[in-house]
């Protein structure tokens, strides 16, 4: 060989190297930059991009409580002033003790309430409680149907009823404070009875500490945010916050979202959620307006996982009328969910025969 060709080998072997260590170098430096820097995603942060903090996403791995990255849309702090928090998820907590809970005081909202129980079942094994007041009885068929899934828990308190009016269709709302009481759970998911779940909300079980996290009643006008809506909430259960909550429901001229709203918004502990967390199925009919995007059916496919039957109760009307299939397909389908479930888990053996 010749020395030419022997030197030009060397240096080659030599320009690789150097390259191999620049590289190297560029990997010490930038990687703990990229895996420490906090990151702005709105109101959403993929899986992926919570990896990119490790030491806070508890080593998430895209298959936690039963989620696939898919599937999960993390919630991103941001904006300290807007009690959003720089912060993620923590996936450490799941191991504490955690529930779902309703609270019922009329027939109809059992119902609904059993519908979603029963798709809550396909994503989560945790404790689901249905809170009673004393004066409601539930139907015995629908309690027999519950308790052939696992982990059903009942409790029976006395009924809180507004003393400032009486006849209101909100009276028995303050009983939502009841949930408060359950101390045995570290952390609890409420939903209001009258929701339906598209899709798995364990993801919030491991939201950072906080005595209250709820999203953001968007519909409302700027002037009046922040503003929360407590058809979901994220609670830490305490007797100190339940009877707080019921001594201000006794000097309000509002309702229940009135007074956690004026004992929580402005609270260093709270945490306001994205407003998809509190969808209205309002979103979903023609000629509405649609907070989430021009495209509704992509908002419903992709990005809710929880809807609330604020345009209509389902229970009050049918398919045919203005208010169901007046406002299109979509508005119409959220009816339907309900119709199924209420004939699936509601209707005894008496009725179903009936109807056929």
């Amino acid at each position: 060989m010749s020395r030419v060709m022997m030197v030009s080998q060397r240096n080659t072997l030599i320009a690789i190297l150097a390259i191999a260590i620049l590289l190297t170098i560029l990997l010490i430096t930038w990687v703990p930059t990229l895996m420490t820097s906090t990151f702005d995603c709105n109101d959403y942060c993929s899986a992926a991009q919570i990896n990119q903090d490790s030491s806070n996403s508890g080593n998430y791995n895209g298959s936690i409580v039963g989620l696939t990255t898919s599937q999960l849309k993390m919630v991103s702090y941001v904006n300290q002033s807007d009690r959003h928090y720089d912060r993620v998820l923590d996936f450490n907590s799941l191991v504490k003790k955690h529930a779902y809970v309703f609270y019922i005081t009329q027939p109809e909202y059992f119902c609904v309430a059993t519908i979603t129980t029963h798709r809550l079942r396909q994503w989560t094994d945790v404790d689901i409680v249905f809170v009673f007041v004393e004066s409601f009885v539930p139907d015995p068929f629908i309690v027999a149907r519950l308790d052939a899934l696992p982990n059903i828990k009942y409790k029976t308190f006395s009924n809180i009823k507004s003393s400032h009016d009486s006849k209101s269709m909100w009276v028995e709302s303050f009983n939502k404070f009841h949930v408060f009481r359950l101390t045995e759970y570290d952390r609890l998911i409420y939903l209001d009875a009258d929701t339906y779940i598209l899709r798995s909300l364990d993801h919030l079980f491991a939201l950072p500490d906080a005595s209250l996290a709820a999203p953001r009643a968007y519909w409302f006008k700027v002037d009046k945010q922040p503003f929360l809506t407590d058809t979901l909430m994220v609670l830490k259960p305490s007797m100190e916050m339940f009877y707080a909550l019921v001594e201000a429901s006794t000097i309000t001229t509002g309702w229940d979202m009135d007074v956690v709203n004026a004992f929580f918004i402005h609270r260093n502990d709270f945490l306001l959620l994205p407003g998809i967390y509190g969808l209205l199925n309002f979103e979903f009919g023609i000629g509405q307006n649609h907070y989430f995007g021009a495209d509704y059916h992509n908002t419903y496919r992709e990005q809710a996982y929880i809807y609330h039957y604020s345009s209509f109760k389902p229970w009050k009307t049918h398919n045919g009328t203005d208010a169901v299939s007046g406002k299109g397909a979509l508005m119409e389908l959220t009816w339907y969910n309900w119709k199924r479930g209420h004939d699936k888990y509601c209707l005894n053996a008496t009725e179903t025969n009936n109807k056929s």
